[in-house]
């Protein structure tokens, strides 16, 4: 059974191929964050929960998705934008997420044998890590058919 390989491996893949995600990481995020080795923007995968169903098994998988928030010396009078390009991030990352949902739902992910399970949903963060980032962090849940036997 190789569906925890297959699947990290498969979005890694797709994320570094997209174009604009510029590194992928897996395991504990604080550490990974705090090496300042990573480029932005920048994503994180990490396990969730597995439910064992009749044929299937439905796992949790979360995709945190953050890029740079860079701070402007300049003052500004604008209280929606801030000084700083912290809507970008948002912007930049939630459209790498989207794009991976769409992989999700008609690309060759779901041709490999992986179905989304519900709708996805994407919750906004505001962190300082290493550097000041904001991102999303995506909740997917994943089905995927159960081959083992019950012998």
């Amino acid at each position: 059974m190789t569906g925890i390989y297959d699947i990290m491996d498969k979005i890694e893949q797709y994320l570094l191929s997209d174009g604009i995600c510029a590194s992928v990481s897996s395991g504990d995020l604080s550490e990974s964050a705090l090496q300042k080795l990573n480029s932005y923007p920048y994503a994180h995968i990490t396990l969730g929960n597995a439910d064992f169903n009749d044929n299937t098994i439905t796992f949790n998988l979360f995709v945190i998705c953050m890029d740079a928030v860079d701070v402007s010396k300049d003052s500004t009078t604008d209280l929606l934008k801030g000084n700083d390009n912290e809507h970008d991030a948002l912007n930049t990352t939630l459209a790498i997420l989207a794009r991976l949902v769409e992989i999700f739902k008609r690309g060759d992910i779901r041709a490999d044998g992986y179905h989304l399970s519900g709708t996805p949903t994407a919750e906004p963060f505001f962190d300082e890590y290493a550097d000041k980032v904001a991102g999303w962090t995506l909740t997917l849940a994943i089905d995927w058919r159960n081959n083992m036997d019950a012998c």
